[in-house]
């Protein structure tokens, strides 16, 4: 049987081969796309003005003829300079002019007027008081809160200063203010005081404890660490219940609400964390007076000179003398004997041969303080003091001072210092 194709058939045939069949045209390829490019381009900005101090970048746009956006295949300049990517964010106050290239294609130009929006300024100090001889920072800022330190001159008492940072070895209260000129004008900030004070803060660090408390070597320990970290930090320990306790400790925990052991105490009515940050938030800070030891033992008799000065008038304030002895020897209730992550792990329960510090052994004031009269700046007041040397004392050479003044209101302690017996402690 002979199998024709009819003319029909045969024109169908051919169509839809020459439909799969590939062409040496791309005309027809819908992949292709228009590789002429455009025969002019554009720029388009975001913005027609912008304050300088927004810190806003004005994006620019490049657009063919062809309706396609060449931005990331055109450079664009920026005063005649070219810039990388489309956006730009302004320094200064000025016009700025655009436009962009591609190829051989020059767009037009837009013009970008940059303005500043200053209409004030402040400044903020590092701290509200400094010690003499530290250096205290100011810090300028715009409305905007932009960082004008560098372009602002700071006056301090009136006098302008070189730079953004004061130091003298004169105390007092000193003020500040700040000057930037700008387009806009000339500004001025509001005036702003600190105090310069001749004495460091120190704190004191009570550590309520007995041989008995098997949890209490952990704060003796934190206490220590502390010590030895900052000078600024001073530890007495208040024993309970063991042959170290005093006739003082009943009326210390009745007053200061001690219920369990260990207890600290910051400053005497500041409950302690056992944490060294906590202590250092109390230093930071003016305390308005300071105070020098000078000690010494004549055959049974302690005998103690103290002089307080102020940098601030202080009203209504008690003096507290402690005597202490370092270096005692008594067995240690240890809890921590089984704890590898204690320092008194595998040290035994008791611990036979601890070293117990810092112990008050005696007072030579009232323990809750002396009255002492208003505190006068610039004027220094000085007392003495003696008593018998405690029978229970073991080594006198282990003794110590401390001396501290507290508010009469409510017992907190001002500032503290501390001396070794026989070694005399100035202001500091």
């Amino acid at each position: 049987m002979n199998s024709k194709l009819s003319l029909p058939a045969f024109i169908l045939t051919f169509f839809l081969i020459f439909l799969n069949s590939c062409s040496k045209s791309s005309d027809n390829d819908p992949t292709n796309s228009n590789t002429s490019g455009p025969t002019s381009i554009s720029i388009v900005s975001s913005t027609g003005s912008i304050i300088l101090e927004s810190q806003t970048s004005i994006t620019i746009n490049v657009i063919g003829d062809d309706n396609i956006n060449y931005s990331n295949s055109s450079t664009i300049y920026v005063n005649d300079i070219a810039i990388t990517g489309n956006t730009f964010t302004p320094t200064e106050v000025g016009t700025l002019e655009f436009y962009a290239k591609k190829g051989d294609l020059t767009s037009n130009s837009v013009s970008v007027e940059v303005t500043s929006g200053i209409d004030g300024i402040v400044i903020n100090i590092s701290q509200g008081s400094v010690k003499i001889n530290n250096n205290i920072t100011f810090i300028a800022k715009d409305n905007f809160n932009n960082n004008i330190t560098s372009e602002a001159v700071f006056y301090v008492n009136g006098a302008a200063i070189s730079g953004s940072t004061f130091n003298t070895s004169v105390y007092g209260t000193y003020e500040v203010y700040a000057t930037y000129s700008n387009i806009n004008g000339d500004f001025q900030s509001e005036t702003v005081s600190f105090d310069v004070y001749r004495f460091t803060k120190k704190a004191l660090v009570e550590d309520y404890t007995g041989t008995w408390c098997g949890y209490c070597p952990r704060l003796a320990y934190n206490l220590e660490q502390a010590e030895q970290q900052h000078d600024e930090i001073i530890g007495v320990g208040i024993h309970s219940g063991d042959v170290m306790e005093t006739s003082y400790t009943n009326q210390l925990e009745s007053e200061f609400g001690i219920n369990s052991w260990p207890n600290g105490r910051i400053n005497r009515t500041i409950v302690w964390n056992e944490s060294v940050s906590q202590i250092l938030a109390y230093l930071n800070v003016n305390p308005g007076l300071g105070l020098g030891i000078n000690s010494s033992v004549t055959g049974n008799t302690v005998s103690v000179d103290i002089k307080i000065d102020y940098d601030l008038e202080t009203n209504g304030s008690k003096l507290v003398v402690y005597l202490l002895e370092d270096g005692l020897i008594y067995p240690q209730t240890n809890y921590y004997n089984n704890d590898p992550n204690s320092p008194w792990y595998q040290t035994g329960n008791p611990i036979s041969d601890f070293e117990h510090n810092n112990v008050l052994i005696a007072s030579f004031t009232n323990i809750f303080g002396d009255t002492i009269p208003d505190g006068i700046v610039g004027q220094e007041f000085s007392t003495n003091y003696s008593i018998s040397l405690p029978s229970n004392v073991q080594n006198t050479s282990n003794l110590e001072i401390v001396a501290f003044v507290v508010k009469s209101s409510n017992g907190t302690v001002i500032n503290v210092q501390h001396s070794a017996i026989g070694v005399e402690q100035d202001f500091d």
